[in-house]
């Protein structure tokens, strides 16, 4: 008996280091875990313009380019994000910080089923530094919680331009550019609805505090 504990304590005490590395590998090197550990740490940071939504916003809207440009931008998006984490977002910034003149959020017909899907869900690196649960990370460990970021950690090692990246007001930017070969195409497609409560709640709280 005595044999079988210390085998299940020293299977346990692997587990939990090979966790802690990769949660210390997370933090070292995937460019969205580190950002949103370092945005949940703002404290009186002044944006003139601050920018929410899923991928489409992230790699869409260019907060350094609009900080060149005069407006102070940071970008507040988080890829595979629901409306509903960008509200709390917000609301989380807005108390810590000084409020932005403007809040920028990316929409599109596409994301309909996504960032504005009727039925809200929670984004697992926000939940995990914005609401630490010593129960939930013991049920739900980071190399599950987080595996599909591995991906982010594979790319860095294999690839020079990851490697190189750096993070930029919100946006990780790489050195290789892909021209946009696409034309315009004016197509009438159905209106979207974009009635959405937590998206009308990021209106009201913007009216609210000016």
């Amino acid at each position: 008996m005595k044999q079988f504990f210390r085998k299940l304590f020293w299977f346990l005490g692997i587990i939990v280091m090979l966790n802690v590395l990769y949660l210390l590998l997370l933090l070292g090197l995937s460019p969205g875990f580190k950002k949103i550990h370092e945005v949940s740490k703002f404290e009186n940071k002044s944006f003139d313009v601050i920018v929410l939504g899923n991928s489409m916003a992230l790699d869409g809207i260019d907060a350094d380019y609009l900080t060149k440009n005069g407006l102070s931008t940071y970008n507040l998006s988080v890829a595979g994000d629901h409306v509903s984490t960008s509200l709390f977002l917000l609301e989380d910034y807005i108390k810590k910080n000084r409020k932005p003149k403007m809040v920028v959020v990316g929409l599109s017909s596409a994301i309909g089923k996504s960032y504005l899907n009727p039925v809200p869900f929670t984004n697992p690196e926000v939940e995990f530094f914005y609401h630490p649960n010593f129960i939930s990370n013991l049920t739900n460990p980071p190399m599950l919680n987080f595996q599909w970021l591995a991906v982010d950690l594979l790319k860095i090692v294999l690839s020079k331009d990851h490697r190189e990246a750096i993070m930029v007001l919100g946006q990780w930017k790489t050195k290789k550019v892909i021209p946009d070969g696409s034309v315009f195409k004016n197509i009438n497609s159905k209106s979207i609805d974009y009635r959405d409560p937590y998206l009308l709640k990021i209106i009201a709280l913007c009216q609210n505090k000016g």
